[in-house]
């Protein structure tokens, strides 16, 4: 019999892990492969995978999920799984040493201002204070004047300078850029209530960016995605000012849902979702 673990729910993302993982379990059903629904907030998680020992797809986005707990949990008890491993997802998350790996590819990306430390002496309007560690565009804040300062930042935050410019997301699948969006928001950024809550239009990157930047862009995703030894499917966001890509961070499990990016980027480019799941499947070890 066909099966596999199918990791939901979580610490941080909650609905959109659930979003993700209906998605995925719908189309394991189409292909006659059944699943364990389990939610690491709910259970004994370590006990039950190690009871079931079954292969893993893991769709629990944000903590747990996408900072290398999940991976190291499922390389402790020799599970296969699917995703990146425990290593890599320690560096994405980590927005400091992902872009440290992007400068060493001389990759662009928004500077820091000031440590924590000296927050309430900058000066510098407008600029972005972001946690070092999170995903999904949570608890970013756009500072635009004195006023609007936060009182208190600690170190488990950064503060960078504010870029302007055309935001891009480029997928990658099976060590290949897949495609790209341009993200219009109605928002001044691309925040979490942008991704989620707000009709934000979505546009094929190669059909608006120049032709040279775009090449460029996706020799570059690629790049990163190599560079922190990702595996499966990764998004990347950037910054497009002035023609140069600006890296602000990788996502090891881009979403499924509704208003996921790396799905509408299939969508755009004619790859069905069924094959990148029987993709998924075939790394784990199950045939369909």
């Amino acid at each position: 019999m066909k099966q596999c673990v199918l990791l939901q729910g979580g610490y941080s993302e909650v609905i959109p892990s659930n979003d993700s993982a209906k998605f995925i379990g719908k189309v394991l059903q189409k292909l006659n492969v059944n699943f364990i629904l389990l939610n690491p907030a709910d259970c004994d998680i370590e006990n039950e995978l190690r009871n079931l020992q079954l292969p893993v797809i893991n769709m629990v986005h944000g903590i747990w999920g996408e900072d290398g707990q999940a991976s190291s949990l499922c390389e402790k008890l020799n599970l296969a799984y699917y995703g990146s491993s425990q290593k890599a997802c320690e560096i994405s998350w980590n927005k400091k040493l992902s872009k440290q790996l992007a400068a060493k590819l001389k990759i662009q990306y928004p500077k820091e201002l000031c440590s924590a430390q000296n927050y309430n002496l900058l000066n510098i309007f407008p600029h972005i204070i972001r946690p070092v560690q999170d995903g999904s565009s949570n608890n970013i804040y756009l500072v635009n004047s004195k006023a609007e300062k936060l009182a208190y930042v600690n170190d488990k935050y950064m503060i960078e300078e504010y870029i302007t410019g055309t935001e891009v997301t480029v997928g990658i699948w099976n060590d290949q850029c897949v495609g790209g969006l341009v993200i219009q928001s109605l928002k001044t950024f691309f925040d979490y209530e942008a991704k989620y809550k707000l009709n934000t239009k979505l546009i094929n990157a190669q059909d608006v960016l120049k032709k040279d930047v775009w090449i460029n862009l996706q020799k570059m995703s690629l790049a990163t995605h190599r560079k922190m030894q990702c595996s499966g499917i990764t998004r990347l966001d950037w910054i497009i000012h002035n023609d140069i890509p600006y890296f602000l961070e990788l996502n090891t499990i881009p979403g499924m849902t509704s208003h996921s990016l790396f799905p509408k980027i299939c969508e755009l480019n004619n790859i069905d979702l069924t094959n990148v799941v029987r993709e998924m499947l075939t790394y784990i070890g199950i045939q369909v």
